[in-house]
């Protein structure tokens, strides 16, 4: 199946190629695994949704619902013959409900996500809802990143995520392009603040061809079985689309290495600063992630990235010119080469480019600022990660 490889943004229109984001006025009615974490939103029209897990008799679930901080949670729990079977205390706008029931008897049973009052109520917004068995690890690990999330019916476990906005006069689009080694199935999920839109890709469509080299591994070509291990993802339009989240995840969680390529920012002029925040998905975090900072060949830019005091020491490493100096653990760029079809560029590394390195830790997101070396240069870049999500059942 083809999913959505552009998201257009045109003045006064947003085009999905297709929608794949949820109807917010449609209440969702959706299958969700046990141990995973799923967001949604209630409104006025769709103040409910509903969400069906296997049970088998005598098991027992924990269910969580977390609020934004405008919606107050309520959520319930329906047995195979429809039935409620327990009901979480009333929330507060911006809380946190949960109950804990042991099933009497198998089949599908339905959470019910809702606010305080149901039809009645009046707060709206966004939630998360978390299903796990007593002994499992918790289903999201940090306020920051989910373990898992879906792309229309898929589950995705999430590898990394990204956060950035390019200044407004300086916006021209981005092509986000993901390639999967090992077993790793790329899926993209993209959130659009300014437009309010959030869509999802796992499309290798137009990748054929591309190269792509790494530090220490031989230069692979996205053709064949290799090409359903990619998928690309383009923002273009005149509507400048504001904060980008972008999260990075493997269908069905198949373990493996994963190359992320974000292009379409620039340092203009010299004195011009970036901010972006990056951070690894739960079990992603096992592995260290690196950030690298590419200029376009045809410019001067040097890049240079920074991180807030404190953080370098302890668990990132920001590095000026990757693999140099005090930079030994993060491998330099030099040996980084990636050919994308579809733009008809190369994002080439070389020995000044900047990198940072995320330790094995806490799946938290790391501000960074990026920019040029002494403010002295300018010109466009590209941003790489090279990551690993684990197997579930390894440390």
């Amino acid at each position: 199946m083809l999913w959505k490889t552009v998201l257009t943004l045109a003045a006064g229109l947003i085009a999905l190629q297709p929608a794949l984001a949820q109807d917010n006025d449609v209440p969702r009615s959706d299958t969700m695994p046990v141990n995973a974490v799923v967001s949604e939103s209630i409104t006025d029209v769709a103040f409910y949704d509903w969400w069906i897990v296997q049970v088998a008799a005598g098991e027992t679930l924990i269910i969580e619902m977390r609020a934004g901080p405008t919606l107050a949670p309520l959520v319930g729990l329906l047995d195979p013959s429809g039935t409620l079977v327990a009901r979480s205390d009333d929330g507060a706008p911006g809380g946190t409900v949960r109950l804990e029931y042991t099933a009497a008897a198998s089949g599908e049973h339905i959470v019910v996500a809702t606010r305080v009052g149901n039809r009645e109520g009046s707060t709206t917004g966004t939630y998360e809802l978390a299903v796990r068995r007593p002994g499992d690890l918790p289903a999201r690990d940090s306020v920051h990143q989910q373990v898992t999330f879906r792309c229309d019916r898929v589950e995705v476990t999430n590898a990394a995520t990204l956060q950035f906005a390019e200044d407004p006069e300086q916006y021209s689009g981005y092509i986000i392009s993901v390639y999967g080694l090992d077993a790793f199935v790329p899926m993209i999920r993209v959130e659009l603040e300014n437009v309010n839109v959030t869509d999802c890709s796992r499309n290798p469509q137009g990748m054929e061809g591309d190269v792509v080299a790494l530090p220490g591994l031989e230069p692979f070509t996205a053709a064949g079985p290799l090409l359903d291990q990619a998928a690309q993802l383009k923002i273009i339009g005149t509507v400048y689309p504001g904060p980008v989240t972008l999260t990075v995840g493997s269908q069905d969680g198949a373990p493996g290495r994963f190359v992320v390529v974000v292009q379409g920012f620039q340092i203009d002029p010299a004195s011009d600063r970036d901010y972006i925040q990056v951070g690894q998905g739960p079990l992603a975090a096992r592995r260290p992630l690196a950030l690298y900072m590419i200029s376009d060949k045809r410019s001067r830019l040097d890049p240079a990235l920074s991180l807030p005091a404190g953080l370098a020491a302890e668990r990132a490493l920001a590095c000026d010119d990757a693999g140099g100096r005090r930079c030994r653990a993060l491998p330099s760029a030099e040996s980084l080469r990636i050919a994308v079809t579809s733009s008809g560029e190369e994002v080439t590394g070389g020995r000044f480019d900047a990198g940072l390195l995320l330790a094995a830790g806490a799946p938290q997101l790391v501000p960074v600022e990026l920019g040029s070396f002494q403010r002295a240069t300018s010109g466009r870049y590209a941003l790489v990660l090279l990551g690993e999500l684990p197997p579930r059942d390894l440390p």
